[in-house]
Formats: structure tokens, sequence, C-alpha cells
């Protein structure tokens, strides 16, 4: 019998992306920045503005989450956990959204996200942090934005030693036609063997702003910088995998008003698991169950070669069932994606099948189950599995 190679990664952070802000703090010291953390803690530096002391301020994103990639196919089986359709494409919730956001320090904001039918209030004061959504998962567009826009620069890109599985990291000083930048790629390490694929690189401007990053198959990009209170905040966001946009979004920054209204909120105080932050791997736990690597080989009939297969970007809900799901890249990857060989094809309709068929035991954070998202490689090869996670 034929098996697959099946590897799951969750990077803490989805992705990071490019800036050229006017005014930047000056070019950062190389030789003040020798590893691939210094250059991680130095773009914190740059770009956090939700620090304690920042200004307070209020900021609206509009944005566009687009179907998904033409290579993902268009029909649901009856079978399938998501009852109804949803806007765009039967696996996949798209459209036009917004986010806004009020910030007056650390212990007192509100968040508010809006796309197609899902709707979520996230609102801290008074020591106390309330929820309320009309799902129990955030669709996985809002996830795409919410990432680098709340925590640009991850946690435990900050503080490597909270890493249960350790990654090599490799610094490379390159160059785009005449500007200079620097690469951060990094490798995972699961027992004695390291992934053969790089799970993710970033790239920094001399000045140590993050210029791009590449994750789960995915790009995102920053562009359009200003400063606010002495850091940089990029006005443009864009997601896109196999060179076709997956999100976009428009970020407007201005001061706000800290008698402004809105900071109340019905009920009782959020559990840990409800929340619009994006989640850390090492938060979450129970993660191991979302796939069993076992439990899936590509039939026979369908010609998949060695070496070929299908990356999936999904998200289980706080039940543990799986909710959206998409193919975002195809191995070998083709030049166009109409050109994909009939058995990618196949091959992409049957690992969707799989994983929609999959019911697990809730992921959970601080005991609280949580939504659980991250990639999933399916690769027709000798039986082995990898696995890590994200949230």
């Amino acid at each position: 019998m034929r098996h697959l190679c099946i590897i799951l990664f969750f990077p803490a952070a989805l992705l990071l992306g490019q800036g050229n802000a006017n005014g930047a703090p000056g070019r950062a010291k190389d030789a003040q920045l020798i590893s691939a953390t210094d250059w991680f803690r130095r773009a914190d530096d740059l770009t956090n503005i939700r620090l304690p002391g920042s200004a307070p301020f209020h900021m609206k994103v509009a944005f566009r989450g687009f179907p998904a990639l033409e290579l993902n196919p268009l029909e649901r089986p009856s079978s399938a956990p998501l009852s109804s359709a949803v806007t765009g494409h039967p696996f996949v919730i798209s459209g036009e959204g917004v986010y806004e956001e009020t910030w007056l320090s650390p212990e007192k904001w509100r968040r508010e996200v809006t796309l197609g039918s899902y709707h979520a209030v996230e609102v801290r004061a008074d020591g106390v942090r309330k929820f309320q959504g009309t799902s129990d998962y955030e669709p996985l567009r809002i996830l795409m934005l919410l990432g680098p826009l709340l925590s640009p620069v991850s946690r435990y890109l900050l503080e490597p030693e909270l890493k249960s599985h350790p990654e090599k990291w490799k610094l490379e000083h390159l160059m785009a036609g005449s500007m200079p930048y620097v690469r951060a790629s990094s490798s995972q390490v699961f027992g004695q063997e390291d992934l053969t694929r790089n799970l993710s690189s970033y790239d920094f401007l001399p000045t140590g702003i993050l210029v791009r990053a590449v994750g789960l198959n995915m790009v995102t990009t920053w562009s359009d910088d200003v400063l606010w209170s002495g850091r940089v905040v990029a006005r443009s966001i864009v997601v896109s995998a196999m060179g076709h946009s997956l999100l976009e979004a428009n970020v407007k920054i201005e001061a706000a008003d800290s008698a402004l209204p809105g900071f109340t909120l019905a009920g009782p105080a959020a559990d840990p698991g409800t929340t619009l932050r994006p989640l850390v791997g090492y938060e979450v736990k129970n993660q191991w169950d979302a796939i069993r690597p076992g439990s899936f080989v590509f039939p026979p009939e369908l010609g998949v070669p060695e070496g070929s297969g299908v990356s999936l970007h999904l998200t289980f809900d706080r039940r543990g069932t799986p909710r959206e799901m998409e193919i975002i890249d195809a191995i070998p990857t083709p030049v166009r994606i109409e050109d994909t060989p009939p058995y990618l094809r196949a091959a992409a309709k049957a690992a969707l099948a799989a994983v929609q068929h999959q019911r697990v035991r809730p992921a959970t954070v601080d005991g609280a189950p949580c939504e659980y998202v991250g990639g999933w490689m399916a690769v027709e090869g000798p039986s082995s599995a990898a696995i890590s996670g994200r949230r």
C-alpha cells in the first residue's frame, strides 16, 4: 500500500509584511543585530503601538476577503459540517469586511469585526475582558487580518525559549535590485530530523522594519507606512498564495478621544479561549489531536506521483469540528493555477474531503475550548509524520 508523508505546521505568527515609512527611525547597526531574535525584537520596537504609555488611537480597517483559489473544488459534499453555503465559495467565507479598534491603554480597549454574517465584539475595561460573537470560530479571512494587525511580531519570536520544538534560524544579507535587506529563515526540528521545507522566512529593511514574511505557504506584505506615536503603521496589507490575493486591507489610524463610549459589554467575563487575539502554539493544548496523520492516503486511482501533494489552511471551531478550509499550495507548484495537472486537482479534492469528516477533541487554552487554526501538507511518499501547533 502506498502511504503519505503528512506534515502539520502551525507558525505562531501568521505572516509579516512590507513597509517603507518616511521619517522612520535611523538605520540599525548590524553589529547590534547578530541573531534572528535580535531582528525580531528590533522590529517589535519599531511597530508595536500597543505598549504601555503609547498614544491612544482609533483604527478602522476596510478589508476584502477573496474566495479560495481556483485550485479548490467548487462543490462541497452533502455530509460536510457546514450546513449552509457561504458567500463566494463553499469552503471559505469571503467578501467585504470592517475591523475597528479603539485603544486607550493595555487595560482599556475595544475591538469589533464584521465579515458577511459574522460579527464579534471584544472589550477590555475595568479589569474585565468580555466577548460576544455570532459563531464559535472566527473565519479564516478575519484571522489572516488579525494576525499581522494585532501581533506582527509574535511573542514566540521574541522569546524563542517558549517553543517546545527548537527552530534553526539562518540570517542572510541580500539585495533586491539596489536595496539591501536581511532575511531570517527557519526550519523546525522534530526529534532528530529536520523538516526539509523551511517553515517560514522574514525579511527586514536595514532599519530593522519587517518588510515581508512567508509562512503556511502564504505571503503577507505591508506598504504605505506612516509613523504613529513614533512607530511604524502600515496602511495597506495584502495576503496572497500562489501569486493570488486572499486578503487586501486598508488601514486608517487617528487619535482616540478618551471620552469615547463603547467600553461596556453585557455578559460575564470571557474565558481565555474566546478571543480575537491570535493565540500562540505554546498556549494551546490538545492540538496534536487535530489531524490523525495515519488516517488518510491518496487513493491509488488518482495517480499522484511520489513527492507531489497539496497544502491546506484550515480551522477547527471550539467544539473540535472542522469549519473553513482551503488548498493554498500544490507540489509541484504550477506556474499558473489554471495549468494545475488533473492529478493535483484530484488530490486537492480528496484532501479536503478527508479533513471535512474529522471530529476531534477541542483544543484548549488555560482549560477553555479554543479555535484551532493551522496548515496541513499532504504529500505522496513514504509513511512518516511530523506535527507542531499554533492555535
